[in-house]
């Protein structure tokens, strides 16, 4: 998910202050006590309140797809000090990097997503919380082995690749339409519909996953 900064702002600057300890040690425990590691959070000079938000949104997902808080592949959070400057978060299997400046600053962040947002870029209606389901998105995706464009065509199937990514690009997002292979598919997808958005092809398309993944086992095999 891709966030370009405007021009100006000073992104190598240091915040004055980082988290007290109680405040570091009160947010590693209410992350364990929900199955998702934290790293780099001794660094971390914004509002513990958004970080534990971002994790209790995670959580939401993982109510539906167990496999993202079990086993060796457990959600991990990592504040990300040398993330590109115009990234919210990336994703890497099940380690979710997020930026260390965008998230140290929760009324910019919120700002920007909503312009974002606001010009289709991502889905119109949702806000900063669907960064969360946006890349819970691709860590269901990752753990669970499913393939994006797969569930996509189940719910058009006379239609081809390219017709899908004209209809996701006008219908969920511009960002959901980015690459040709349908990755965007379902972490824009997972957006929509775990903020409320109430998109049809969202919906379908979640619930799909729903399917798909509920035959599965909660924990990993030995």
């Amino acid at each position: 998910m891709r966030l370009h900064l405007p021009f100006g702002i000073r992104t190598n600057e240091r915040y004055l202050s980082t988290v007290s300890k109680d405040e570091y040690h009160e947010l590693m425990l209410y992350a364990t006590e929900r199955k998702i590691r934290l790293e780099g959070f001794k660094r971390f000079s914004g509002n513990i309140q958004l970080i534990k938000e971002f994790i209790d949104n995670i959580c939401i997902v993982a109510q539906d797809f167990p496999k993202m808080l079990s086993g060796k592949k457990s959600v991990i959070i990592r504040l990300d000090e040398y993330s590109p400057e115009d990234d919210f978060t990336t994703t890497d299997y099940h380690l979710i990097s997020i930026n260390a400046k965008l998230f140290s600053n929760k009324d910019y962040l919120e700002k920007e997503y909503k312009m974002l947002a606001d010009d289709g870029k991502f889905v119109k209606g949702t806000d900063f919380r669907s960064i969360a389901w946006h890349e819970a998105g691709h860590v269901v995706a990752n753990i669970y082995g499913i393939s994006p464009m797969k569930i996509a065509k189940q719910i058009m199937p006379e239609c081809n690749a390219s017709e899908i990514i004209i209809y996701i690009k006008q219908y969920i997002s511009l960002y959901a339409a980015d690459y040709e292979d349908g990755r965007e598919f379902i972490s824009e997808c997972f957006s929509a519909y775990y903020s409320g958005a109430d998109i049809s092809f969202a919906n379908q398309y979640v619930l799909l996953c729903k399917e798909f993944v509920k035959e599965e086992p909660i924990y990993d095999k030995k």
